[in-house]
């Protein structure tokens, strides 16, 4: 009886895996179409224009002391909302040190136009504010030239030589910004943030604070892939 316990016991745990699987496969899959399903909604009024999408290129110095750091990244935008990912590169495109992913959410700068099925969408004006929340996560950054030789005359007056530093840290930011039009596909977007990193454990022995608080600076431009957006 014991043997037949366990072993009914264990076909349970194993159909318990595969129902959460299916589960989990099903809920990624739902909220995958969901953005795509317009066809399924009335068509006689609507809060938001069709989604957009596009690339983005964010140029950015944040409190970690790495310097300034460039980010080539796709963004999903509908209604109000743009979520966007990409990877963090450094010394001009030639060294890859982690990837950031964040979302924007538009609070001014929208207004609702008509189309020829008289169906009311909302649109984007020539300027809109926004609040962001990102991440940062670092696996092999380097640190900027200036904190890089603070750390040398550190090591070199303390007899421990450290070579090249690269670090793993994880950043997070909220703040504010604006996007403006400059073209009908073409947005600069500016941003300022607070919030701070922490280091994961290292062998080196560093000057730097393995946790602090600092903000975020961004700048950069947006090409949207739906040029009629604007129409």
């Amino acid at each position: 009886m014991k043997n037949n316990y366990s072993s009914s016991t264990a076909f349970s745990s194993k159909e318990s895996k595969r129902n959460l699987k299916r589960i989990i496969t099903a809920f990624v899959v739902l909220i995958f179409l969901l953005p795509f399903n317009n066809k399924a909604q009335v068509k006689t009024i609507r809060d938001f224009a069709p989604a957009d999408k596009g690339l983005r290129m964010s140029f950015f110095v944040s409190a970690a002391g790495f310097g300034g750091l460039t980010s080539p990244q796709f963004y999903y935008e509908q209604k109000k909302l743009q979520v966007f990912a990409g990877p963090v590169l450094q010394k001009g495109f030639k060294h890859l040190s982690g990837g950031m992913f964040g979302c924007e959410y538009s609070v001014t700068g929208t207004e609702q136009k008509r189309d020829n099925d008289w169906a009311t969408y909302e649109y984007a004006t020539n300027m809109q504010l926004f609040f962001f929340a990102n991440a940062i996560v670092q696996r092999t950054a380097l640190l900027s030239k200036m904190n890089a030789d603070i750390e040398e005359r550190v090591a070199l007056r303390e007899g421990t030589p450290i070579g090249i530093v690269r670090l793993k840290t994880l950043e997070l930011y909220g703040g504010f910004g604006v996007r403006v039009n400059c073209l009908k596909s073409l947005k600069w977007i500016g941003s300022i943030g607070i919030g701070g990193y922490y280091t994961a454990k290292n062998s080196y022995n560093l000057y730097r604070e393995k946790t602090a608080l600092g903000i975020i600076l961004n700048t950069g431009l947006s090409w949207s892939f739906n040029t009629n957006q604007n129409n």
